[in-house]
């Protein structure tokens, strides 16, 4: 929450277009990685099966080995 307002304040002082854009790129960049990271704990949590292969899946060029 912190964060939050301090994004506000930096846009409420005058933060250029490109600049709000970046922070709010950056914001979501970092949201994406938090989850990512909670994501992969909870996979591997003792008792679950972790298929390796099938979570890299989505993220293989195909046709590439």
């Amino acid at each position: 929450m912190n964060s939050l307002v301090e994004y506000r304040h930096v846009v409420e002082n005058g933060l250029s277009v490109s600049g709000v854009h970046d922070m709010y790129l950056q914001s979501t960049a970092k949201l994406v990685l938090a989850n990512t990271v909670l994501h992969a704990l909870i996979l591997f949590l003792p008792g679950h099966p972790v298929d390796i292969q099938a979570l890299l899946a989505p993220f293989t060029l195909k046709g590439k080995r």
